[in-house]
């Protein structure tokens, strides 16, 4: 296949609706949360809850990237791109959210988060141009470091896992 264009949808935990460029990378905030990417947009720095000022997001040293796509027939043997490897990376505000834009050598991908004041979460959506001639067998997005306790106490913790038709991980702090 010389042309695939992938898209996915997933819901995060918030509503945004707020665009900025702070200090650091580019932010969205809703009433609730305010979500802010890296400076180098290789991935989520917070996600803090606005009336308790928790981070949800874990600190990390070495950026995740935003998303990971593998590249190939076999997922064992094939090639690994992620937003940290991309040649070119841009991010333009829009009512509604931000659009990345990340370049690789024949693919492009399109990272979109959106939002609205009156809607109860965060959209995270992919588009993948692919012209590399290998279909992309595993598309990873968004990626998203989480602290190991959620809570105050990570016994009624839960993180939900979107990957097929999803996934519940209940005390994830036990499991990593």
């Amino acid at each position: 296949m010389s042309h695939l264009a992938w898209r996915a949808s997933c819901l995060l935990l918030a509503c945004v609706c707020a665009v900025a460029f702070g200090a650091g990378g580019p932010v969205v905030e809703s009433r609730d949360l305010r979500v802010a990417l890296r400076p180098d947009l290789d991935g989520v720095a917070t996600i803090v809850d606005k009336r308790t000022g928790r981070n949800y997001a874990a600190p990390v040293g070495p950026a995740l990237g935003l998303y990971r796509i593998l590249l190939g027939r076999d997922p064992g043997k094939a090639r690994t791109l992620s937003s940290r490897d991309a040649a070119a990376r841009s991010v333009e505000s829009a009512p509604d959210g931000l659009t990345l834009r990340f370049t690789h050598d024949k693919l492009t991908v399109v990272c979109r988060v959106l939002a609205s004041r009156q809607a109860p979460g965060v959209r995270w959506r992919i588009e993948v141009e692919n012209k590399t001639g290998q279909p992309a067998c595993v598309v990873e997005f968004p990626l998203v470091a989480c602290a190991l306790s959620l809570g105050r106490s990570p016994e009624d913790d839960a993180v939900l896992y979107p990957s097929l038709e999803g996934v519940v991980l209940w005390k994830p702090s036990r499991h990593f």
